[in-house]
Formats: structure tokens, C-alpha cells, sequence
């Protein structure tokens, strides 16, 4: 869990896998979100320009939160160096199962950071969290703070997503998103003043992995916001 888990806006993955975070590769239960304050940003001052997936992150949030008569490209460096996951900022960060765990089956032995308590493959622990209390979490935690917006990626996660966040049975819609590329799906679904809005991955050839395309997904959230508030 990364930034402000009051803030409007919310971010989902299934698994925690966004590139170089220290977040994503502890082995340690986190008890309260991470917040990128100045001391965080300063101890990690050489390992952000790394992390490409939370700057795709940033260029997202940006466009948000850039007015819509603006025409040029948001300052997305700006956003990622000044902004996410700050301790009061505008959005929040969480994945649905939280620990590290291999895709398949594997023989191989336990590495130096297997100290969870669960299945090491992904099938498994997705269904440790279903069952147990992860999900239940997530669904108190979304109940209460009531985000406006909750942005899932990864559109064959769909059915735990809206489990997790209490939109089971819910019907969606399905919108379109073309602003130049090839035309990607998003499904949203609304309950009790919050959309759910379920988007491709951030990568590979079928994910939101452009910046026209990252840019545009943004400027659709912010739109939704704008339209929330009205």
C-alpha cells in the first residue's frame, strides 16, 4: 500500500509487481501505506528514475488532475518527483494479493526471502487471499473511506476485483478509449457513489502502454471526477 488512502483516487493490481519498487520486492507485512515524503524520496533518489511503472503511474495522475482545457502534455516529471503517493496527496496504491509469489508450480527450494506463511504460487495465493482475509480487508477498507475512483489493470483479474471491492453482481458498461492507438476496453461499474473502472495492464503489446494512451486514460479519471462533483 503506497500514498493517501483518503485521497479520491485509487489504484489497483492483482499482484505486486510494479518494476523496482521496495515496496513490491519486501518481504515484511506492511502496517500502514508507504507515503513518498521527502525522506522517502531522498533515500531512494537514485532508484526512482528507475522505476518506469510508477512513472507511467504519474503520467496517469497527472493528466487527472490537469485541467481539460489545457492542450499541452501534463508535467508528469513533475507529478513523480513532487507529488505521488504523497502523505496527503490525491490517490492510493494497493494490490490485491500483496506478497511475492511465482506464476506456476516450481521444484525449486525457498529462497532467502520465503518467510510468508502461504502458498508460493500464484493460483494458490489468490485463493488464500479470497478465502482468508485479504479481500474482506480490502472491501471494509474501500467501505469506509469511500474513494470516488478506483482504477484496476488487468482485465483478467475482473471477477476479483469487484469482489474485493464489493461490486459483485453489479452490472457495467463498457467504454472505449482511442485517442490515436488501437482502441482499448475499460468496463466501469458504479455502487453508492464509487466507479469501478477496470483497465488492460500497464504492459505489453495490449496494456495502456503509451504516453497518448496513458495520457488519455487520465484525462478520462479526471472527467469522472469533474462529473462526480458536479
Amino acid at each position: 500500500m503506497q500514498g493517501n488512502p483518503e485521497s479520491p483516487v485509487w489504484l489497483c493490481e492483482a499482484t505486486s509487481r510494479l518494476a523496482g519498487s521496495p515496496i513490491a520486492a519486501s518481504p515484511e507485512p506492511l502496517q500502514m501505506p508507504v507515503v513518498w515524503n521527502a525522506d522517502f524520496r531522498q533515500r531512494n533518489q537514485d532508484e526512482m528514475p528507475k522505476w518506469q511503472s510508477h512513472q507511467k503511474i504519474a503520467r496517469i495522475l497527472a493528466a487527472v488532475h490537469t485541467p481539460a482545457t489545457d492542450p499541452g502534455a501534463p508535467d508528469w516529471k513533475e507529478y513523480f518527483q513532487e507529488r505521488l503517493y504523497g502523505p496527503a496527496g490525491n490517490e492510493f496504491w494497493l494490490s490485491l494479493y500483496p506478497a511475492l509469489a511465482r506464476t506456476e508450480d516450481s521444484a525449486s527450494g525457498r529462497s532467502p526471502h520465503d518467510t510468508f506463511a502461504v502458498p508460493r504460487t500464484l493460483p494458490r495465493y489468490a485463493a488464500l487471499c479470497r478465502q482468508g482475509g485479504r479481500f474482506e480487508f480490502v472491501t471494509r477498507l474501500a467501505r469506509h473511506m469511500a474513494p470516488k475512483i478506483i482504477v484496476c489493470f488487468g482485465h483478467q483479474h475482473s471477477d476479483d476485483y469487484q469482489s474485493a471491492f464489493g461490486f459483485a453482481g453489479v452490472v457495467g458498461e463498457e467504454v472505449i478509449l482511442q485517442p490515436a492507438d488501437l482502441p482499448k476496453r475499460l468496463r466501469v461499474f458504479t455502487k453508492d457513489g464509487t466507479k469501478l473502472v477496470i483497465v488492460p495492464l500497464l504492459g505489453g503489446t495490449d496494456g495502456i502502454n503509451s504516453d497518448v494512451l496513458q495520457i488519455a486514460l487520465g484525462r478520462y479519471i479526471g472527467r469522472l471526477l469533474s462529473a462526480g462533483a458536479a
